[in-house]
């Protein structure tokens, strides 16, 4: 988290401290409410060498489905929680306009397997991912080739409002104890 809230403030970033601190005091109301469930999912080994960066584009829908471009580069990055790998692909789903087809997923994911991963968590990784998200939008900026080409600010800023608003619902969910002042 503050790897993301410190790149994303840096001057070259072009985003106010005003949009991005709310997320940051979110998340970490988040991550103090869900500190025993993520200790819990460590203990238990709930890692696996994953996509990395699972997002609509790198799904095949055909037969059988096929997922495809993994981050054949990193196995660091590959290893995952699937939960958050599929908060991951909810997140980008929701970027993209279609927020039921994400929870769809995470919904099969969750009758399917014997993963009691709650929905509080699926809300904080959908924050961790969506604030990542925004801090790669942003390093276009340095790229002079990509620099010009979108309004990266602009679409940075959707994801930090995205990640603001599932950090809040992880912090809501989690009970009085955590309610995070705006």
């Amino acid at each position: 988290m503050d790897d993301n809230r410190q790149e994303l403030l840096a001057p070259d970033m072009s985003l106010a401290a005003t949009l991005v601190e709310p997320m940051y005091v979110a998340q970490s109301a988040a991550c103090t409410a869900l500190s025993d469930e993520l200790g819990e999912r460590a203990a238990q080994g709930h890692i696996v060498d994953g996509h990395g960066d699972l997002r609509p584009e790198h799904i095949y829908v055909g037969s059988p489905p096929c997922i495809i471009d993994a981050l054949e580069f990193s196995a660091d990055l590959r290893a995952v929680d699937p939960a958050e790998e599929l908060a991951y692909l909810a997140v980008e789903c929701e970027y993209a306009g279609n927020a039921p087809i994400g929870q769809r997923f995470i919904d099969s994911y969750r009758d399917q397997s014997s993963d009691g991963c709650s929905q509080r968590l699926f809300d904080f990784y959908r924050s961790q991912r969506a604030a990542t998200r925004a801090k790669i939008v942003l390093r276009h900026l340095c790229d002079p080739q990509y620099r010009w080409r979108q309004p990266w600010p602009a679409l940075a800023t959707r994801y930090v409002l995205l990640a603001t608003r599932h950090a809040l619902e992880a912090v809501r969910s989690a009970g009085p104890a955590h309610v995070v002042e705006r």
